[in-house]
């Protein structure tokens, strides 16, 4: 079996490559500047790379552009210049050794000088993974069996969940294949296990919701479907109310998506039916409104006609964009019915791109301001705010200013509010907190 690693790391923060940034301090002149606000860009992220990353080709200090120049110490990684100023750090498959190396930025400025900063990384040595192991779930020492469950919830919906059980014995053991993208697929008694987004069970026929992508972390893995989202989030197989089921990944709650691939030695499930017991609370419900048939895009084109659009879990309702504010100006109104939504488009920018609707004949920006210790939205006849597309959540980012210090903004709703507004990217994944994406509907 090849060696598996998918370590993914995603650099946030290099969506804030254009956007307006603290002003160079008192004799500190721009180009030290621009360095420091390289490193502070980058200084906290993650020191393994087990997969390609993405950093910034330019940083923008006082309205002044330093183009930025990065090399490396190591021969195996390359670098390789993108569209819209951003460059992609790309990682060799790993050996079974760690592999260190520098990452150096050299920042210039219009008169040709250079200041440089430079990272330390490591490519994490691959991991072997047994041909035949057991899932084992280590918050509640348990282990994934073969059993089908059935939930039904009060609406009457339904979808497929997995047992777990304390004993090995019970446990399903599973043949692990590597698949050629990367992928994993996990097969028991001929069947495949499968996860759409809503169901999690074993079933005879493979597709692409038969395979998995193994993220390590502390303790063990996270499973992540390799194409099922829901509202463009990627799902993450979890144990909720001791069942095995799925759920876009809370990363305040990694211990319910954490889990374990141990030798399958001494188990001796097999794959059951469903059973028809049941739990004592209802299961999370992570199930589209019904309605439009909503196609959340992945690989956004300036100048498309989209719809702006989340689906709102906590009011369980499809939300679109119409246009129009709310609440001072600074939220935007939504409407449930699709065919009433605005169209909005994406407009190219250094950097990335505006983000616009038509409203009586002219463009209207969808900005994003600072207002006091707020960030809110803002309708503008003029572009104001760059965003960067953001591959995990499928939605757009910019950053603002807060008190001198870059802060990472998105468009979503929260809490019971069925507004678009505008929040911190700290707060993204979490409970009660949803990101807008650009749909397709029909």
């Amino acid at each position: 079996m090849k060696k598996i690693i998918s370590v993914l790391l995603l650099l946030a923060m290099c969506v804030a490559c254009f956007a307006g940034c603290t002003p160079a301090e008192e004799g500190n002149d721009g180009l030290a500047a621009a360095k420091e606000y390289l490193y502070t860009m980058y200084k906290d992220e993650a020191e393994a790379t087990g997969a390609d990353y993405v950093v910034v080709g330019a940083v923008m200090i006082d309205g002044v552009s330093y183009s930025v120049t990065w090399t490396v110490d190591n021969d195996t990684v390359k670098v390789v210049p993108g569209d819209n100023k951003m460059v992609t750090i790309k990682i060799p498959e790993p050996t079974e050794e760690d592999v260190a190396y520098n990452l150096t930025a050299t920042i210039t400025d219009a008169e040709g000088k250079t200041e440089t900063v430079t990272f330390a990384h490591k490519i994490p040595g691959a991991e072997k993974v047994a041909e035949s192991v057991v899932l084992y779930f280590p918050d509640a020492e348990q282990y994934i069996t073969g059993t089908d469950y059935i939930y039904t919830s009060s609406s009457g919906s339904q979808k497929h969940e997995l047992t777990l059980s304390a004993n090995k014995a019970d446990a399903v053991p599973l043949t692990v294949r590597e698949n050629d993208d990367g992928t994993v697929t996990f097969i028991a008694e001929g069947k495949f296990l499968f996860c759409d987004a809503t169901n999690v069970q074993f079933v005879a026929t493979e597709d692409d919701n038969t395979k998995f992508v193994l993220e390590a972390t502390e303790g063990g893995y996270f499973i992540k479907c390799a194409v099922a989202n829901y509202g463009g989030k990627a799902q993450y197989l979890e144990v909720y109310n001791g069942y095995l089921t799925c759920y876009g990944m809370n990363a305040e709650k990694a211990n319910i998506y954490t889990f374990k691939l141990e030798d399958s030695t001494g188990a001796s499930g097999v794959l059951k039916d469903a059973a028809t017991e049941t739990p004592d609370e209802e299961p999370e419900e992570d199930t589209p409104a019904t309605g439009a048939d909503v196609t959340v895009v992945t690989a956004p084109a300036a100048g498309t006609a989209y719809k702006f659009h989340l689906f709102h879990a906590t009011n369980g309702e499809d939300m679109f964009l119409t246009g129009n504010t709310a609440n001072k100006d600074y939220y935007l109104e939504s409407t449930t019915d699709a065919s009433a939504a605005i169209d909005v488009y994406l407009e190219t920018a250094e950097g990335g791109y505006y983000l616009y609707f038509t409203k009586d004949g002219a463009k209207t920006y969808i900005d994003i301001i600072v207002s006091g210790t707020y960030i809110n939205i803002k309708l503008a006849t003029a572009p104001g705010v760059v965003y960067t597309w953001n591959t995990e959540y499928n939605t757009l980012t910019t950053t603002v200013d807060m008190d001198g210090e870059p802060t990472g903004a998105y468009i979503g709703a929260y809490g019971t509010y069925s507004t678009f507004s505008a929040s911190k990217t700290s707060y993204m994944g979490g409970d009660g907190s949803f990101c807008a994406n650009l749909v397709t509907v029909g």
